[in-house]
């Protein structure tokens, strides 16, 4: 009776022990691919036999890992294609400056709303206006007096017409200018803002 006590309770130990070290294997694998994870290593898949819940656990853990490093890749991707965009704007945008600071021609842009999006420097020089009056600002707000406001509503006329003539006393002194109004295009043929042209006659 004692002998077959003892043999049941080795082979107890016995399958208790090899149960738990083929729990305890997949865990610490675990443990250590969540270490790994958690400090960057976006690569380390867990490659230890498993049996039926422990293999699931497994197999979705590889598979959330796969998941994230595919996900941080495309946020580094558009992330390239964002600076690259932004550059390659910037870069526009100073060449379209460049442009019109370098225009004899006095050149406003305005939005669908009437209000000014930019002026170059001949513009501020012609109308004796700072950009800081201008920009931002509705443009029959920053042209409401008596003079400029005929100039606010010649830019409300349909666009595309024959230049206009606009005489106009500023700084005590008189100025005439041709006035040209542009388009922008839009989309559904609604501009998306209008260009007035002023050059001196």
């Amino acid at each position: 009776f004692v002998l077959v006590t003892l043999l049941i309770l080795l082979a107890s130990s016995w399958v208790g022990l090899f149960l738990a070290r083929r729990l305890m294997l997949p865990i610490q694998a675990l443990a250590e691919g969540t270490r790994r994870v958690a400090s960057g290593d976006l690569d380390h898949q867990i490659e230890v036999a498993a049996d039926d819940e422990m293999a699931t656990v497994v197999e979705s853990f590889n598979g959330m890992t796969q998941e994230l490093r595919r996900n941080r890749e495309e946020i580094v991707r558009s992330h390239r294609e964002l600076v690259a965009a932004n550059l390659g704007l910037a870069e526009e945008r100073a060449l379209v400056g460049a442009i019109l600071e370098n225009l004899a021609a006095g050149v406003l842009a305005l939005d669908a709303e009437g209000r000014v999006l930019t002026v170059n420097g001949a513009a501020e020089r012609m109308l004796r206006q700072r950009e800081d009056e201008l920009v931002g600002r509705p443009i029959r707000e920053a042209w409401s007096d008596g003079e400029r406001a005929r100039l606010a509503t010649l830019v409300a006329t349909p666009a595309g017409a024959s230049p206009a003539q606009v005489s106009l006393v500023l700084g005590g002194e008189r100025r005439t200018f041709e006035a040209k109004l542009t388009d922008l295009p839009g989309e559904a043929d609604v501009p998306a803002g209008r260009v007035l042209v002023l050059e001196d006659r």
